[in-house]
């Protein structure tokens, strides 16, 4: 323990290196997960391009959504003709 107490107190001043210690004192450790497979609408999806593509697909729909949703409450707060770029949100498809 005062192995951990010394990390630390080295490095008090970095709050980054701080919450590492402290997690690796928890033993929370980064965890990766391999997906092999995914269901979209009762549709198996599998393989390095479909699985990626398929999580691109959902999420920029997610984005869409939401900056609807964002659009449509700035223009009634705000008064104007607002929309959110979502050029940045595209990626490409493997």
């Amino acid at each position: 323990m005062q192995y951990f107490n010394n990390r630390i107190i080295e490095h008090k001043s970095n709050i980054i290196e701080t919450w590492k210690i402290t997690n690796e004192l928890l033993n929370k450790c980064k965890k990766f997960t391999n997906i092999t497979f995914l269901k979209d609408r009762n549709v198996g999806i599998q393989g390095k391009k479909e699985i990626p593509n398929a999580m691109n697909i959902y999420f920029r729909s997610v984005i869409e959504d939401l900056a609807g949703k964002i659009d449509e409450s700035a223009n009634s707060l705000l008064g104007g003709d607002y929309t959110v770029n979502l050029s940045k949100f595209k990626f490409p498809l493997l």
